[in-house]
């Protein structure tokens, strides 16, 4: 099924840019997901690489 978002942040370099596999091995490529704004990642790769710093009780 042709997705036409995807297909648009394809066109426009807006894919998320998760390694996805060994770099050495045949088969690596990064994720290519729409990204989430400001982000070089999709939403699901956000979830992983930024973790929210808790905050201290003072």
């Amino acid at each position: 099924k042709r997705n036409p978002e995807k297909a648009r942040a394809v066109a426009a370099g807006r894919t998320c840019m998760w390694p996805v596999g060994d770099p050495k091995q045949p088969g690596f490529h990064f994720c290519g997901q729409v990204v989430a704004p400001n982000k070089p990642y999709c939403e699901a790769h956000c979830a992983v690489a930024y973790h929210k710093r808790a905050v201290d009780a003072a």
